[in-house]
């Protein structure tokens, strides 16, 4: 069965880090945006590597309407994914 990717905003700390780390086991992907927490992003996903999971950590201004694809598109390019649903 192919693994579900889940996409966290803001997921390197508080909540959305919370919400990733409760889900490691769950067999799934996970695409982890941050802006400017990169350290804790970092420790995140080697966190989720660590746990079997892929991890994939993106950069990005969601107050720039320009860099929101780059989500999408990174997501795809390095997790296989071959769609998204919301």
């Amino acid at each position: 069965m192919k693994k579900q990717t889940i996409l966290i905003t803001g997921g390197a700390q508080r909540i959305g880090k919370a919400i990733a780390l409760s889900l490691r086991n769950k067999n799934l992907n996970f695409v982890i945006h941050y802006n400017s927490s990169i350290k804790e992003a970092k420790d995140l996903k080697n966190s989720l590597i660590k746990s079997g999971n892929q991890c994939e950590i993106i950069k990005c201004d969601l107050n720039k309407p320009g860099q929101v694809s780059k989500i999408i598109l990174k997501s795809k390019k390095n997790l296989w994914i071959s769609r998204f649903s919301c």
